[in-house]
């Protein structure tokens, strides 16, 4: 196999960009992903106001003009399932696929042969509130029974959300998520909690961060890759992921990199 499939592309927040105007995290934005070929998919969880959990990945919505944060949000809120006009039977069942994200276990299991990357999103990336560490024993015991964890990871800025995880569960695999020069604090403290993957901003990656991170044999997965040179170097250098918001330009290339090459 060439060695370049052994970096996994991740489609950015569930998106499916040949369909404009469509909701992500969809279950048929994720269909889209899946029929050309991609493999991994990135998806963004928010603990909302009424302690429900929704796949959404801006801090924001829109409503009528009004902005309004999704943390202090209902999943009624949120709802855009509501269909206008007249479209029956099949039409609007197909339809329904891109309007509403699912729950997380209709997602997981609708797509078994997808690997996910799971983002708790936090309006903090420190400390954790009574309500927000019941969420996770809740995403605990809801993914801890899953006999597919190899396929999933679970990643947030807030670490201590991630330990809280991990901690929870060993068999949960888990990840730091990080945008500024922190790779010395992130190996040490997750060589102390066991966790899987780092997931550095794409201005942090370079060989030797690779091989840091490879000496402690954390995964790396790194975010968000949108230009195609940067994608080229990150398939040769070998890093475990890539997140992008244009999964099909970096199949493209790892195509042409491995027509090219021996390996």
């Amino acid at each position: 196999m060439c060695r370049y499939y052994r970096t996994l592309i991740f489609s950015h927040r569930g998106r499916c960009r040949s369909r404009e105007g469509r909701i992500d995290n969809t279950l048929g934005a994720i269909e889209q992903i899946r029929k050309a070929g991609i493999r991994g998919v990135e998806i963004d969880l928010w603990l909302l106001r009424d302690n429900e959990t929704v796949l959404f990945h801006d801090s924001e919505f829109y409503r009528t003009g009004k902005r309004k944060r999704v943390s202090e949000s209902t999943m009624e809120d949120l709802d855009l399932s509501s269909v206008t006009g007249n479209i029956p039977g099949k039409k609007k069942r197909i339809w329904q696929k891109w309007k509403q994200p699912p729950d997380l276990i209709t997602l997981l299991d609708s797509f078994p042969e997808l690997f996910f990357n799971l983002e708790l999103k936090f309006e903090h990336n420190e400390g954790l509130r009574e309500r927000e560490i019941l969420w996770l024993r809740y995403l605990v015991g809801l993914l801890s029974i899953r006999k597919d964890l190899d396929r999933i990871i679970i990643s947030s800025f807030n670490w201590d959300a991630v330990d809280f995880i991990k901690k929870s569960s060993e068999t949960l695999q888990t990840g730091y998520l990080f945008e500024e020069n922190l790779l010395e604090t992130a190996i040490k403290r997750g060589l102390r909690n066991s966790i899987y993957s780092l997931h550095p901003h794409i201005s942090l990656v370079n060989e030797t961060l690779l091989e840091k991170a490879r000496v402690h044999n954390f995964k790396v997965i790194v975010w968000t890759v949108n230009k195609p040179d940067e994608m080229e170097e990150l398939f040769k250098i070998g890093v475990d992921g890539i997140i992008t918001d244009y999964p099909l330009i970096a199949a493209r290339i790892r195509e042409n990199l491995c027509g090219n090459s021996s390996t």
